[in-house]
């Protein structure tokens, strides 16, 4: 008994040392990605939106507003058209947006996320342990300013967190491809 729980203790130490090294294929993928980074000719086409919970967004699921399918823990972008656009120094979005504004938009704003500026504080971060790119950066909108934080993996899936100076957080899920010459498979 006693060689029993010695055996699985010493099974549970090596066991919990090792760690899955990355396939070919799935390094050669990190490095595509991290490749066309650096080129800085992308575009993020999401298919999910992800609000900040807040009351006013409970009241619209208790509504059913949101359609069958959607909740305030995700809500499809399917045929609701948008982008991120990086394109050498200058960055595009347009980006529905679903939660809630701290100040007013003023007229004639159709409320998405919409950008078309060179960014501050531009930062790559190559995550090898999770073959990840995390891409970063201030930038400012007609009359607001946002903080993006932008995760893309080495298949292509991309986790968008956009911090606003009047609205409240809101993440996208989607899929990175070059601009040109790249489907989204």
């Amino acid at each position: 008994m006693k060689w029993l729980v010695y055996i699985v203790i010493a099974i549970s130490i090596v066991g919990c040392g090792t760690a899955k090294e990355p396939t070919i294929e799935e390094q050669e993928a990190y490095n595509t990605l991290k490749s066309f980074i650096a080129e800085k000719d992308f575009t993020i086409l999401s298919d999910y939106a992800r609000p900040q919970a807040s009351s006013g967004l409970n009241s619209l699921q208790n509504s059913n507003i949101l359609g069958n399918g959607n909740s305030v823990a995700g809500i499809s972008l399917q045929g609701n058209p948008n982008y991120l656009k990086v394109t050498n120094d200058t960055i595009s979005a347009h980006l529905p947006f679903y939660g809630e504004r701290r100040i007013g938009s003023g007229f004639g704003s159709n409320g998405a996320i919409d950008f078309n500026a060179q960014p501050n504080n531009y930062k790559v971060i190559e995550n090898d342990k999770k073959r990840a790119v995390e891409i970063s950066f201030d930038i400012k909108g007609n009359s607001e300013l946002y903080t993006i934080n932008l995760t893309v993996f080495s298949n292509k899936r991309t986790t968008l967190l956009v911090t606003s100076s009047q609205r409240t957080n809101i993440e996208y899920t989607g899929k990175a491809k070059r601009t040109v010459n790249e489907s989204l498979e």
